[in-house]
């Protein structure tokens, strides 16, 4: 879910450390499972309706701009929630920058947001990732989506401290709303 009142600035946040990764289960009544080619409106609908974009023609245009190259690798990479029905409804990607591993594109269909099925999908990614060989992960993200950053630190993910005052006020923005104070001395470095 966006929260619209919140600064729109990015922020990136690193997990320094990818470790024992939770194996999470989905509640009851979906699943875990990868992408299969032609699923791309499936992606599409899920971001549009997780407040990402405001028309699935643009979350569209999005996909082929960060997975067209590389479609090949979707398949071991990209993982749904899916309900009885077999329709996805959650996603995260296992993606990477370099040798850099990514924790990629987020979300949960806003029909289905508050019914835990973000944190398997994320645990999916993640497991994947560590599976791979990846020892620390990125991710890129922005204060409306702080209910998804509240989770990500408890991944124990960690801000990425920018010496720039939007980035400040917005993880500022996103401490006040989970209801913690920020400080430098929560961030690490940028890599």
């Amino acid at each position: 879910m966006f929260d619209r009142t919140m600064p729109d600035v990015h922020l990136e946040m690193r997990l320094p450390r990818l470790v024992d990764v939770p194996d999470t289960p989905p509640p009851e009544g979906f699943s875990i499972r990868t992408y299969r080619p032609g699923e791309e409106a499936a992606w599409a609908a899920i971001e549009t309706a997780a407040g990402e974009f405001s028309d699935p023609a643009d979350a569209l245009r999005a996909f082929e701009v960060h997975f067209g190259a590389d479609r090949a690798l979707l398949p071991e990479r990209m993982f749904f929630a899916v309900d009885r029905e077999d329709r996805p409804v959650a996603t995260a990607s296992a993606w990477f920058r370099g040798e850099t591993g990514m924790l990629h594109w987020v979300a949960v269909h806003g029909d289905c947001q508050g019914q835990g099925l973000a944190r398997p999908v994320i645990s999916a990614a993640l497991r994947r990732l560590e599976s791979m060989g990846y020892k620390e992960v990125e991710l890129g993200t922005q204060p409306p989506s702080w209910l998804a950053i509240r989770l990500y630190l408890k991944y124990g993910f960690a801000p990425v401290w920018k010496d720039d005052a939007a980035v400040i006020a917005g993880w500022e923005a996103v401490y006040r709303k989970i209801g913690k104070e920020f400080a430098r001395e929560l961030c690490v470095r940028s890599v």
